[in-house]
This record gives C-alpha cells, structure tokens and sequence, in this order.
C-alpha cells in the first residue's frame, strides 16, 4: 500500500479493531465483531472517520471528511482492495 503503511507505529492496539493498512495520515482497518454487515472498512484521520463497502466500493457513512477528501480515499480503497 506505500510507505509508512502496516504495524501500529508503536501505539496500543486496540481489541477486535485490526489495521490493515497506514497510508499518509489515514489508518484503514475493521471491527472484527461487525458480521452482520457486508464486507467493509473504516478509514479514520484524527477524528474523521469514514466507512466504504468493499463489495462495490461505496461510501457507507462519514463524519468530520471533506467531500474531495472522501473522493480520495474511494480511489484508495479501490487501489487496495486486495489487502482488505
């Protein structure tokens, strides 16, 4: 996915919350306890958070993202779909 992607960067990580990925400022990850839901993944920056189904990469919800920044990371998860 690029540089300064994948571990934690030293932080706690918390229970059934999995990161898949560290792109520039963003951490792409999932709750390991959302089964009832289809497959997706959450996108958080600071406080903004983001979630995209994967099956037809869409925006699920967001809060605290720009409209052009949120065009950005559809194309992200587009590009990586194979590491979700």
């Amino acid at each position: 996915m690029g540089a300064g992607e994948g571990g934690d960067g030293g932080e706690k990580r918390a229970l059934g919350m999995p990161t898949v990925a560290r792109i520039g400022p963003y951490r792409i990850f999932f709750f390991s306890n959302d089964g009832v839901e289809p497959p997706h993944v959450h996108i958080q920056r600071d406080r903004a958070l983001a979630k995209f189904w994967l099956d037809t990469v869409e925006l699920a919800s967001t809060t605290g993202f720009r409209t052009h920044e949120l065009r950005q990371l559809e194309r992200l998860v587009l590009d990586n779909q194979e590491l979700a």
